[in-house]
Parts: structure tokens; sequence; C-alpha cells
């Protein structure tokens, strides 16, 4: 009998939920016998434009019977779906269907981690549920249907052992990849080391206590200092931004804007997909630039308030050296 992990949600924006895939699958790649249908992906389908996500097909992935109609009802394209989008009910469906895993005998739910939601769910509370952990496979292949929540659902060991087909895998829609590609092919004919930059403003004034927020002129000043040590070089920073930037303050030769939203008229992913493409990538913890960079194989230089003084660290594998990063391990976990 097919086994079944189900999992609804944990962190938050497509940053997150690339990461929580990209386990997912690993996961799924190391068990074939288990099918796994990833929830949490479902609504960033068709943004992100892959035809490559499994995962996320209801369709395909859900399990018969009950579990079939609780899905397909929460979380397809119907009256009741486009309901429960809004508060108080927008935890509903999630709630109803950890509640019958765990009441029903041949399945289970757990919850890994911080779920990052404004409303709980029923099952068992872990610290992590390790997807690469011999008893907890044996724990979630002893019921038919696991249903997993929570932004500790890891299996980073096998993240590194199958990361070229999830590179592959999860490469953004060639409507964005190809402009960005014929974008940065542009400028790497024209400058020696082509360096994306996401400038991470927003909610970063509060997230974190505020710790990797900087001003525009400090992100300047952090990109000169970057291009100082690299003096040898014609350096190009290609700028992603989550506000809208002053123009003059990045007037120099050394500066470019990213394609998409918020400086050209392209989608954001553009810009997700520009970053993926350059020689490193420049960025405070976050996840999307460094699945961006993940997905590209090259170097993640993390940025925080010190890092002039302790020099510029370059992590060559993005996702699994952020781990152990003090910085980056603040976004990857």
């Amino acid at each position: 009998m097919t086994k079944h992990l189900i999992y609804t949600h944990g962190g938050g924006r497509l940053g997150n939920q690339l990461v929580n895939y990209a386990n997912l699958l690993a996961f799924e790649l190391e068990n074939p016998d288990v099918d796994v249908l990833d929830l949490a992906i479902h609504p960033h389908i068709d943004q992100y434009g892959s035809p490559v996500l499994p995962l996320g097909d209801i369709r395909e992935k859900s399990p018969d019977g009950l579990w079939q109609a609780i899905i397909r009802y929460g979380w397809g394209d119907g009256v009741v779906e486009r309901i429960l989008k809004h508060r108080p009910l927008n935890g509903l469906q999630y709630q109803m269907l950890h509640r019958v895993a765990n009441l029903r005998t041949d399945a289970q739910s757990m919850i890994g981690g911080n779920t990052h939601a404004p409303f709980s769910v029923a099952g068992d509370s872990l610290d992590r549920v390790d997807l690469d952990d011999a008893q907890m496979i044996r724990q979630l292949k002893s019921k038919r249907v696991s249903v997993l929540a929570g932004w500790g659902v890891r299996c980073w060991s096998l993240v590194e052992k199958y990361r070229d087909r999830i590179r592959d895998h999860l490469q953004p829609a060639p409507v964005y990849l190809d402009t960005a590609r014929s974008y940065i092919d542009s400028l790497q004919s024209s400058h020696d080391f082509v360096v994306g930059v996401l400038i991470r403003q927003g909610d970063y004034r509060t997230w974190n206590d505020g710790r990797y927020f900087f001003t525009s002129p400090e992100y300047r000043e952090l990109l000169q200092k970057f291009e100082q040590q690299h003096a040898e070089k014609d350096v190009c920073f290609v700028i992603a931004s989550d506000e809208s930037q002053d123009d003059d303050l990045f007037k120099a030769e050394s500066y470019r804007f990213a394609t998409g939203d918020p400086f050209g008229s392209g989608h954001y992913l553009e810009n997700f997909a520009e970053l993926s493409l350059c020689d490193a990538v420049l960025t405070p913890p976050s996840t999307f630039s460094t699945f961006a960079a993940f997905l590209g194989d090259c170097p993640l230089v993390p940025l925080y308030d010190s890092v002039v003084d302790h020099g510029f660290e370059q992590l060559d594998r993005p996702l699994l050296d952020s781990l152990d990063d003090e910085h980056m391990s603040q976004s990857i976990k």
C-alpha cells in the first residue's frame, strides 16, 4: 500500500516555500514508496510558472477517500477555497486536515517547529521532524497518511545528496529565466565579475529586531567596500530590492538594477532568476536570495552589521553552509 505524506504549512513567502519543497522533494526521491503532497507550494505554482512542481498537484497527489474531498475543497479552485482564504475562516481547512489525521488509526499528525500561522492545529508537537532520521522514517511509514506542518520539517543531508536534481527540478519558468539569462549574459560579457545583490528593507525594519536592516546609503557603502576588495576586477552589481531605490544613489557605472518589479516592467521572479545567474550573491539573511544562489550554484556572501570589520565571507554551498553560519542561519533552518 502506498504511503502518503501531506505537508500543509510552515514559513511564509515563496522563498520559504521553495526551501520546504526542496526538503520534501529530497525525501520523496530517497523514499519512492511514499507519495508526497506539498499543499504549501500549491498557491505559488501558477506564479512560479514552472511546469515541474508535481508535489503541489492536488489532483495527482491527494490520497483517495475523505482526504481527497478535504483537500480538493480546501485547496482547489472552487467557491469553498475562495471563502476559506478570508479571516476568520482561513485556518479551517488546515485544522480539519490535521484533526482528521490525529483521530484516525491509519493516520498521524505532526508539527515540526514553528508554523508561523495565526492558528493552531492538532497533532504531536516536535522541535523538528527529521525526514532523514531512520526512526522518524519508520514512524512515518507506520501509517497510511502522515500530515505534517512546521518550519522544522527537514532532511538536509538528502537535499545535499540530490542537490543537482533539485536544482534542475526547481528552475523558474522560461518566461522568467530566458529574460534573466539574456540580461545577465550581456553583463557578464562586458564585466569580469557580476554580483547579485538583494536589498531587503520592508519587514526587515522589525524582523530580528532590525538586526539586518540597512538603509540604502548603507547598502551602497557595503557594495563600495566589497568592490574595493576586488579592485583587480571589473565588478558589476545587479541590484534586486523589495522597495524602490533612488536612481541617483546607484548611478555609478558598476550598478545595474534587476529587470523585475520594482525597477523594471518584469515580474519579481525575473529578479530571482537574475540573482541565480550571477557569479556571486550578496545578501542579508533571506530564503529568497539564498535559494536563488542555490539554484545557480553560485557563492553566497552574507551581509550583516559588522561584515566590513570581519571581512566578506563566501559560502560555497548556499543552503548547507547557511545552516552553520551565525547570520544566514537566522533564515535558513
